[in-house]
């Protein structure tokens, strides 16, 4: 969905907004932390808060995505959500 918006958005049928950048950054985020926790469980280290906090973070993320792609097309398509 995110990807789909920045290519709306680089085709200029949703206006540009700063707000995905923002996205996009917590998403490299969460995957740098994601890859963190793998490799404690590769070395059997714990890591249950940690990918705890990377759940919770993904899952607030993902809302935010979704609120942002719908925002981004109501913006521009009223109740048609056409744009997208």
């Amino acid at each position: 969905l995110l990807d789909l918006c920045a290519e709306t958005m680089a085709a200029q049928r949703i206006p540009r907004n700063d707000d995905l950048g923002r996205l996009v950054a917590r998403v490299a985020g969460l995957h740098q932390m994601s890859s963190a926790v793998a490799g404690a469980l590769d070395r059997h280290e714990p890591a249950d808060v940690p990918a705890a906090v990377v759940k919770v973070l993904g899952t607030t993320t993902e809302g935010d995505i979704a609120e942002f792609a719908h925002l981004a097309v109501d913006s521009v398509a009223g109740e048609d959500f056409c744009a997208i």
